[in-house]
């Protein structure tokens, strides 16, 4: 187990922009050693710059596909990214299966991103116990955006909403007669609603029963339809994005406004 000093060097490198620093603590972090609660605290002032967008799904709606295509977009604007991929557990060593890496094509070799891949290790609700930990590693080491994928989510796997700012439900044509089921689940959570793989049967099915969900508090949320292999209809999405991040922070000065007065 490292020591306090080597924790303090660590996480002093982090900030520095160490790319193995960050790796390490994130390994430390993902075994529940003790003393990752120390890291978590002396990462505490140094929290709160990066924008978790969290992507939630079925398995096979093409999260991963998004998320390259999104990663693509915000590098384009010369953003840091990083990317935490929830991966099923392997039975055999308990890491994750690393599914995700193979299709985030955009990023490799690209030292401006940050992927990482976590396993959930038996954790219910779509992320790992140390998901939250890990996304504050990654907002330490200056990511200014920092994308949450979720294993394919059910209907209460939810818990990705608890971290993320903005989070994205994808969705596919394909889904459309379960959308009933998802009412009570995921639906409820998602900030922006996204149909994958458009050009399938059934998607305009699909749009309308998602434009009849009620709001979420008094943010009308978008659906947006994408063909994410295509790249089709990405910067709409990340115009969703930056809309609801606009509506996160007004919302915010309101609500400090009236705790003044």
């Amino acid at each position: 187990m490292p020591k306090s000093r080597e924790i303090s060097e660590m996480v002093d490198q982090l900030l520095a922009g160490d790319r193995k620093a960050a790796a390490k603590l994130m390994t430390i972090v993902e075994n529940e050693e003790a003393i990752a609660k120390s890291i978590t605290k002396k990462l505490e002032p140094h929290i709160g710059r990066g924008y978790n967008i969290g992507v939630t799904g079925p398995l096979g709606a093409g999260k991963s596909t998004i998320i390259d295509a999104i990663v693509k977009e915000y590098r384009n604007k010369k953003q840091k990214i990083g990317v935490l991929a929830v991966d099923p557990s392997s039975e055999f060593t308990g890491g994750a299966l690393l599914g995700d890496r193979i299709r985030q094509k955009s990023s490799i070799g690209d030292e401006e991103v940050f992927f990482r891949s976590i396993s959930t290790r038996g954790c219910l609700g779509g992320l790992s116990r140390c998901a939250n930990d890990v996304a504050n590693i990654l907002d330490a080491y200056g990511s200014n955006i920092i994308l949450i994928e979720t294993i394919g989510a059910g209907q209460s796997d939810i818990n990705v909403a608890r971290i993320a700012q903005t989070t994205i439900l994808v969705l596919t044509p394909a889904v459309g007669d379960d959308i009933q089921l998802m009412k009570s689940g995921i639906i409820e959570v998602a900030d922006i609603f996204v149909i994958n793989k458009a050009d399938l049967p059934g998607s305009e099915i699909l749009e309308a029963m998602l434009k009849a969900s009620p709001p979420k508090n008094s943010w009308n949320r978008p659906v947006i339809k994408t063909i994410a292999r295509k790249g089709e209809g990405i910067l709409k999405l990340i115009d969703a994005i930056e809309q609801h991040r606009k509506y996160i922070k007004l919302k915010s000065i309101k609500k400090s406004k009236k705790k003044t007065l």
